[in-house]
């Protein structure tokens, strides 16, 4: 790993293009991490120890001979292992019991999806036969338990997360909280280990009455950093100190602020893609070619501001089709930083074939971006629901994906560390620049104090980083969405940052007669019935909202639940084993944090 003077941090993505010997940073040594080789030689497997480093931490991942764990002002001699062993004999008696429980639930829950499955009643998904050979399929290992395993008891006191201010994301936690046998809260009220919320304003009002090692699902000013404007004022900043380090994101003006001549210099000859500042699933991004469209967008889309990116008019294509990564990110903390990356993600491909913009194709968006929201009403969306089928789809899961495009000639594991180096870097960079450390970036314009923008945000009432906040350095979490494109030549693009990246689980057919559902692992199938009594409709009844312009109906995506749940279901346990690695007066190196989950350490100052 390198150590980057800048932040006192460790990063362990690969290096950048500039330096010599990209991807040599710490690999994920987890058990079928990481993109695709034979299952029995791949990237994921445990590895000798590059010369100068030490020996594996807690078996989660190999340590630099420096150490890399320091612990707090006042250290303990208990060791973390002993520590999650102790405070957790008092959740040990129960497991009994709630393995009982859940194997109860899942009995009747395969009746009652055989029963409908004889009725004809359930909408079940149809699955074309397939021949791909052993190496093309996650290990059962790798996905199925990653999904559907409960975690040990041994993690430390029974956790409690509070729900109530959730939304879309409510489903995805209940089922992993049920899963990790944490009790769920819903009502509006302080007691729980965590508060799930989504807005500044929910983030102010429980920071205001957190009480002591409470954790809170959202990082002060990460909402206003992730817009475009902002995030491209201050990656442009750090492209002009360091070029070659952050060489991975496209050329990006802001609009109207910049000189119209920049702006054009970025269009060049070919196009932009214009984007508004605070603009979500799609909403309101054009093709545009000269100032005069770029001019006649801004008033069509009615936004104060935007960004101008250039276009990757060359990308990496699948089967002809255009296409991204969508991959997740925990910031567990920014005091010390410590970031995770998850080795599940989902791929979006788009609809329609790929063709270079033209004013003739210029109207086409299903052509050129990938946006779920975007694509779904195409008559040419592809449904796949085998998390394990990455060559079908226009949803795919992210390494079923890696391992397909390995079979087509592509190097899946530099395209992974790119991910990993881009992950790292990043977010690196946001959380110095929260902190207040990026030099000629003002951190107090990342919070909305008194800035009204709808009814339910209706602006903060205290300064960025008020005294009553006492400790969200160190309590508040994050989980981002980065959207990662590579072009023809297998470089990664960097095109945005999510700060609230979709945890629906849900997707819709216009249809009113229930699919057919393909045959499923065991786990997964699991997952797919308990998730059926979440979804609008229980998965049978015809709706008419908004999801879709025809009638529809909703039904759990495979695909969703097998990145969101393994992404939740490991974020989730990070964190409480940090909390109670702290409750008990012991730390937790990132190493130890991370061990056994399908998530990568790619920075940390512990």
């Amino acid at each position: 790993p390198e150590k980057r003077p800048s932040s006192g941090g460790i990063w362990y993505g690969g290096r950048g293009e500039g330096d010599s010997e990209r991807g040599q940073g710490r690999e994920g040594d987890q058990d079928t991490l990481g993109p695709p080789r034979p299952l029995e030689e791949g990237p994921c497997q445990r590895r000798a120890p590059p010369r100068g480093w030490g020996t594996p931490v807690g078996g989660g991942g190999l340590a630099p001979s420096t150490k890399i764990a320091r612990a707090p002002s006042k250290p303990s001699k208990t060791s973390i292992e002993g520590v999650l062993k102790a405070v957790g004999r008092s959740a040990s008696g129960g497991a009994a019991r709630v393995e009982a429980q859940g194997e109860a639930k899942r009995r009747v829950a395969g009746k009652q999806v055989e029963e409908e499955r004889r009725a004809g009643g359930a909408a079940h998904l149809a699955r074309e036969d397939s021949t791909q050979d052993a190496s093309s399929r996650l290990a059962p290992e790798g996905w199925v338990n990653a999904v559907s395993e409960r975690m040990p008891q041994r993690e430390g006191p029974r956790m409690s997360i509070n729900v109530s201010l959730a939304r879309s994301s409510k489903t995805i936690l209940s089922m992993v909280a049920r899963n990790l046998n944490w009790i769920e809260r819903e009502r509006e009220e302080t007691r729980a280990c965590l508060h799930w919320v989504v807005t500044p304003e929910e983030l102010e009002g429980r920071l205001l009455v957190r009480k002591p090692n409470q954790r809170m699902s959202r990082i002060p000013g990460m909402y206003m950093l992730c817009g475009k404007v902002k995030f491209a004022e201050l990656f442009r900043l750090l492209q002009r100190r360091e070029p070659d380090k952050y060489n991975f994101i496209p050329r990006t003006g802001i609009v109207p602020d910049d000189p119209e001549e920049e702006l054009r210099s970025i269009v060049g000859k070919g196009y932009g893609i214009l984007k508004p500042d605070e603009g979500t699933q799609g909403d309101g991004i054009y093709l545009v070619k000269d100032m005069e469209e770029i001019k006649r967008r801004m008033d069509c889309i009615h936004v104060e501001s935007a960004v101008l990116q250039s276009y990757i008019k060359k990308p990496m294509l699948l089967d002809g089709h255009k296409f991204d990564f969508r991959v997740y990110v925990l910031i567990l903390s920014l005091e010390p930083l410590r970031v995770f990356l998850s080795h599940e993600g989902l791929v979006r491909v788009c609809t329609v074939p790929y063709e270079e913009p033209s004013r003739q194709n210029l109207h086409r968006k299903a052509g050129h971006l990938t946006n779920y929201t975007l694509n779904k009403t195409n008559e040419f969306y592809e449904h796949n629901d085998d998390p394990q089928n990455g060559a079908r789809g226009t949803k795919r899961n992210l390494q079923a994906t890696l391992r397909h495009l390995a079979r087509q000639g592509h190097d899946a594991e530099d395209l992974w560390m790119q991910i990993k180096n881009i992950t790292g870097l990043v977010s690196g960079a946001l959380g110095r620049a929260v902190r207040g450390e990026v030099e000629g970036f003002d951190r107090s314009k990342l919070w909305p104090l008194g800035v009204y923008r709808t009814a339910k945000m209706s602006g903060c009432k205290t300064p960025f980083g008020d005294p009553s906040w006492e400790g969200w350095e160190r309590d508040c979490f994050h989980v981002l969405g980065f959207d990662v494109m590579f072009d023809e030549g297998g470089k990664a693009w960097l095109l945005e940052v999510n700060c609230n990246p979709s945890m629906a689980i849900d997707t819709v057919y216009p249809s009113t007669s229930p699919p057919e559902l393909p045959h499923l692992d065991e786990g997964v199938e699991a997952l797919v019935s308990e998730a059926m009594g979440h979804v609008r409709g229980k998965g049978v009844h015809v709706c008419k909202c908004t999801a879709h312009h025809r009638p529809h109906l909703h039904r759990p995506c495979p695909i969703d639940l097998a990145a969101k749940h393994s992404c939740v279901n490991g974020a989730l346990s990070i964190i409480h084993r940090d909390y109670s690695a702290r409750k008990a007066g012991a730390f937790a190196s990132p190493e130890e944090l991370a061990e056994g989950l399908r998530y990568d350490v790619i920075f940390s100052e512990a």
